[in-house]
């Protein structure tokens, strides 16, 4: 239902299924290192985690630690994500 009000609306959709070895960069997103194979370059990409998605829906939160779900209600407080 979550999926098709967002469908309608033209809004990207993310889920979130909370399990106790979640951790906050698992919703917020994270910095990885990307190299180029042919010129050997590296750069910091960063990956966007699914609090980017305009409505989200998060499965069983009362399932992951206290510092998951202080970042997952850190972010939805705040008028931007992070």
């Amino acid at each position: 239902m979550v999926r098709t009000i967002a469908d309608a609306l033209g809004l990207e959709f993310r889920r979130i299924q909370f399990t106790p070895d979640l951790m906050p960069s698992d919703i917020t997103g994270t910095d990885i290192i990307e190299e180029d194979l042919s010129t050997g370059h590296r750069k910091w990409t960063f990956v966007q985690g699914p609090i980017f998605g305009n409505i989200l829906l998060a499965d069983e939160i009362n399932r992951t630690p206290p510092k998951t779900q202080s970042a997952c209600w850190r972010q939805c407080r705040s008028t931007h994500a992070q």
